[in-house]
């Protein structure tokens, strides 16, 4: 099971991201990735940061297109740790800047009873903009709903809900076992 929030992706195969996982009751930690569709990195693990059940925690990602680099932030409101990195990247290899993501996801094949989780705010700059967007202010957005064969007729597993009035948090709820 998977919280994160990136850039890119919806469109290309060039993404960074970061947040955290678990693979069951005990085994939790905060992570980073870039992607691309000629480099598949594996997510990095973070070892320096404890992340435990039901912690809060933030995550911020930039990418200096200008400089090739990718920041990541992390932090756990929950223990007041944090870690923070950057990453030297080929901007024209992992990224795009057309797209942000929130996201809670399946990791395996296995979705646990997550119960709600909310995403808390969302905004973002992408390539278009030097201004912070709430996530309910920009354009084409696309909530996908989790379901057990991946297509809109099987059972739903996870479902994001509405964006806020104030339009920077939404919350995914479980839905039923995979």
């Amino acid at each position: 099971m998977g919280y994160w929030v990136g850039l890119g992706g919806h469109n290309t195969q060039k993404l960074v991201q970061a947040g955290t996982a678990t693979t069951g009751l005990s085994d939790h930690w905060a992570w980073y990735e870039y992607l691309s569709a000629s480099h598949p990195n594996p997510a990095i693990r973070i070892n320096s940061l404890t992340i435990s059940p039901g912690d809060s925690i933030h995550v911020y990602i930039a990418f200096e297109k200008a400089n090739d680099k990718f920041n990541y932030y992390i932090a756990n409101n929950t223990t007041g740790k944090s870690a923070s990195g950057i990453v030297n990247l080929d901007a024209d290899e992992y990224f795009d800047g057309t797209t942000a993501d929130w996201i809670v996801e399946r990791a395996s094949t296995y979705l646990p009873n997550y119960g709600s989780i909310t995403m808390n705010t969302c905004k973002t700059t992408l390539n278009t903009s030097n201004t912070w967007l709430n996530i309910g202010n920009l354009t084409g957005i696309y909530k996908i709903t989790l379901t057990s064969n991946g297509a809109s007729s099987g059972t739903v597993l996870s479902q994001p809900g509405n964006i806020s009035s104030n339009n920077t948090q939404f919350q995914c709820t479980w839905k039923a076992y995979s």
